[in-house]
């Protein structure tokens, strides 16, 4: 492993990317930024607020200077990015050039996309309240354009089933269902039902989910996949470690073992705490 020496100082205040929600304190922090969330990058990084923090709060006045015509000219974003990393010296030279190469094929996807895919990288790290608000966001101003223009429907059918899928990861079963529905609204496409049906089938009691089944005879097909696949999940559950702790928990209860139970409800609730401060 090649040893290298840090660039400029340690910034007292970081430098955030708002639509990423990644917040650095030194260069080699926003090299790792840059590379990592290279296809999410837009040119609204392009910024003298960017400038100052290299230039002054990290102390690389020289890069500053290299990057000010790009800024204030418009300059390409993948050399700009690219100008960035070379200079910093954190990756290889390859790797730079598969990271320009990456913002340069981003760069040809509207607004839209891309913030949609700022929103999903939200959801793919489980920031899932932030990733609902943002999705909520872009739908509000996609729908009322979808009305005119049916080539964004299934764009806007991804962003109701992404939520969907949100929803569904914070057990919120009734509103998965709603936004599976409103996807498949915009695009009759079986997945959008899979998941409809997924999730009223978690949200409703065995005798109303039955009900609704028989008031949707068309859709029987799909109900007995979500059986078939609830089946194969509730056996994953039986032989997972969680159900097994959970059928020690049992019996420490009632063997009266209560610093063994104890002890693993503490360790549960720490878990849980932890990825609920995860999903903010």
């Amino acid at each position: 492993m090649k040893a290298r020496l840090c660039l400029g100082v340690y910034a007292t205040n970081a430098y955030c990317f708002e639509g990423l929600g990644v917040s650095v304190y030194c260069m080699e922090e926003l090299s790792y930024c840059l590379k990592e969330h290279a296809f999410l990058l837009g040119t609204e990084i392009m910024s003298d607020e960017l400038l100052h923090f290299i230039g002054s709060d990290c102390q690389v006045p020289e890069l500053e200077r290299q990057l000010y015509p790009m800024v204030h000219q418009k300059g390409s974003l993948s050399v700009f990015v690219a100008t960035i990393l070379d200079y910093v010296g954190f990756f290889e030279e390859k790797d730079i050039k598969n990271v320009e190469d990456t913002v340069r094929l981003g760069s040809g996807l509207s607004e839209h996309e891309k913030k949609k895919r700022q929103i999903d990288n939200l959801l793919e790290r489980k920031k899932y309240y932030a990733a609902i608000e943002a999705y909520n966001q872009l739908i509000d101003r996609m729908e009322e354009e979808g009305k005119s223009n049916p080539q964004i429907g299934g764009f806007i059918a991804d962003l109701y089933y992404n939520r969907g899928v949100v929803y569904a990861n914070l057990l919120l079963y009734k509103q998965a269902a709603e936004s599976f529905r409103e996807s498949y609204n915009w695009k009759k496409d079986d997945e959008a039902l899979r998941g409809y049906f997924f999730a009223r089938r978690m949200e409703l009691s065995d005798h109303e989910y039955v009900a609704l089944v028989a008031k949707h005879p068309e859709c029987y097909g799909i109900s007995m996949q979500v059986e078939q696949k609830m089946k194969e999940l509730a056996e994953q559950w039986q032989e997972s470690p969680e159900s097994m702790g959970l059928d020690n928990m049992r019996r420490w209860r009632t063997t009266g073992d209560s610093h063994k139970y104890y002890a693993e409800c503490d360790q549960i609730v720490k878990i849980i705490q932890e990825d609920y401060r995860n999903c903010i």
